[in-house]
């Protein structure tokens, strides 16, 4: 499974909030729905996958696009990725696995 964020957004304005894009310049951030148009005093969560392609720490900027008269939102996520998080072999006896007893 991919990791999410889950993003908190509050239209603070007098018109519904509509979010166009979401996009990153590594190509490895998406979303899994668009919110609906946020209504004035109203919230949202936006959740972001984040798909990234090598091992170790990363920080990607995402951009929300939107109607907002103030422009486009950006946020950093930032992530560390690790190769596995299950162990090959637990127990290892001269150079071959050996099964639990």
């Amino acid at each position: 499974t991919q990791p999410v964020a889950r993003i908190g957004v509050r239209n603070t304005g007098a018109k519904d909030l509509v979010l166009s894009t979401i996009s990153s310049n590594c190509y490895c951030v998406g979303y899994r729905t668009a919110p609906a148009p946020i209504k004035p005093g109203q919230s949202a969560v936006v959740e972001l996958v984040y798909a990234q392609r090598t091992v170790g720490p990363a920080a990607e900027v995402v951009t929300l696009a939107s109607n907002d008269l103030h422009g486009d939102a950006k946020l950093t996520i930032k992530a560390n990725a690790v190769k596995d998080l299950v162990p090959t072999s637990l127990v290892k006896e001269s150079g071959s696995s050996v099964p639990f007893k």
